[in-house]
């Protein structure tokens, strides 16, 4: 059987597992996480409850992308948005991506997506209604002020963990919009314009992998709601598999996915 694998193993017993929350699971094993070894092997022993059946129609590569396509439709779920609102996605990473790719199919017409990555932000810009903005040649947050009538965006997607996005979060929403953190902060603590926030009533909510999003992501995949395999940039066999994490740690070449084929 063909199955996409869901690589967290929550210990099913604690309250957050019994309340459906399994993804905050204390005790969760997930796989590439030390200590926990990660998957790139011939044969893996796992639990036949977090193996989903992919159809005949979808590729392995694409199976292998149902679990960033998860993080991204999770983090749009969280948001609760509407088609109306307008939305700001900081970062075009893979996570980036599927998050934009979530807000477009949920038919939102006002988008503004930022990076630093100028290969990156043209991958974007194929999309209807995105702005994408080179934050290393201007201000994002002076943009979108300036093109939102100093009004900001309902919803704001922060998907790099750097300190100045998550800064540029509290500045680029609206005052009573909502922001979503999705990064993972190198740092131990981050700093934000608590008063702007104060004074916005701003809504944060934290994204912490995802929950109950598999059956969604395969169904939106195989129906061609949203495309993945067109993040797939790079190809590399097993024995290759150093040459790929080098090659993303870099940024070249203009990666966007590296699959490793076993």
């Amino acid at each position: 059987m063909r199955v996409a694998v869901e690589p967290g193993i929550p210990c099913g017993k604690c309250e957050y597992c019994k309340s459906g929350r399994y993804n905050i699971c204390p005790d969760i094993l997930f796989l590439g996480t030390p200590p926990v070894s990660g998957a790139y092997r011939e044969y893996l022993a796992y639990p036949a409850e977090l193996l989903f059946p992919i159809p005949g129609s979808m590729s392995f590569a694409e199976g292998a992308l149902i679990e960033t396509l998860s993080v991204g439709m999770y983090a749009v779920e969280l948001s609760e948005l509407k088609k109306t609102d307008s939305v700001a996605v900081l970062g075009c990473g893979p996570v980036g991506l599927t998050t934009l790719k979530s807000v477009v199919a949920a038919g939102v017409q006002n988008i503004f997506i930022t990076d630093l990555i100028e290969e990156r932000l043209n991958f974007a810009r194929k999309y209807k209604n995105v702005v994408a903005i080179n934050a290393s040649q201007k201000n994002p947050v002076e943009v979108i002020k300036e093109l939102t009538k100093n009004r900001g965006v309902d919803i704001v997607f922060e998907a790099t963990g750097a300190a100045d996005t998550f800064r540029q979060s509290i500045e680029i929403v609206r005052i009573g919009g909502k922001v979503i953190w999705i990064g993972i902060p190198k740092e131990d603590y981050i700093s934000i314009e608590g008063h702007i926030a104060r004074r916005k009533e701003v809504v944060i909510k934290l994204v912490r992998r995802f929950k109950n999003q598999y059956k969604k992501a395969i169904q939106a995949v195989k129906s061609g709601k949203i495309v993945v395999k067109d993040m797939i940039t790079h190809n590399f066999k097993l024995d290759d598999i150093n040459k790929s994490f080098e090659l993303v740690e870099k940024y070249a070449d203009g990666v966007m996915k590296a699959i490793i084929n076993m």
